[in-house]
């Protein structure tokens, strides 16, 4: 039996450590935002942004794959917030023949988006709602893979449910 495909492709720019059932995915992000939102007032707005990341994936049995991560965000506006992700998937079954292999998965990630910096210091646009404060996402991911060929045709089937606050 060969384990079900990754949970997601991560990007190639960050350090992977890969061992023999996973692998581990880190990463790190600084931002200087720099502005004049209101260009007859004087005033300069500058904020700094900086991000950290940790995805494992990985799989002790070879139906399943499992991964979790989280991302912490840190800015000058609205602090400090982590943000998790999980998600599987299952072999249902293996074959090589027409009907190939069929695999179902599952994930669950939260988000966050900061305000512009026009959002949060234009005196037009700036509220205290919005200026302090993320905008916040869930994302619920359910679906399947069926393989045809010996695998080299798949058609997929995902449900999908968004839910953002703020």
């Amino acid at each position: 039996m060969k384990p079900p495909d990754s949970i997601g492709r991560l990007p190639r720019n960050n350090p992977t450590y890969s061992f023999r059932q996973g692998a581990v995915t880190a990463g790190y992000q600084y931002e200087v935002e720099n502005a004049d939102p209101n260009n007859l007032s004087g005033l300069h707005a500058r904020r700094n942004n900086q991000a950290g990341f940790s995805t494992p994936a990985g799989s002790r049995s070879p139906v399943s794959t499992l991964s979790a991560g989280a991302r912490a965000e840190e800015n000058t506006n609205f602090g400090t917030r982590v943000v998790p992700r999980a998600g599987a998937i299952y072999a249902l079954r293996y074959s090589q023949g027409l009907l190939g292999d069929t695999r179902a998965r599952i994930s669950y990630g939260q988000g966050i988006e900061e305000p512009t910096i026009f959002e949060s210091f234009d005196a037009d646009l700036a509220t205290p709602a919005i200026q302090f404060a993320p905008e916040r996402s869930r994302t619920v991911n359910a679906g399947f893979d069926q393989y045809f060929s010996s695998n080299r045709f798949r058609i997929s089937a995902t449900f999908f449910t968004n839910q953002f606050h703020d």
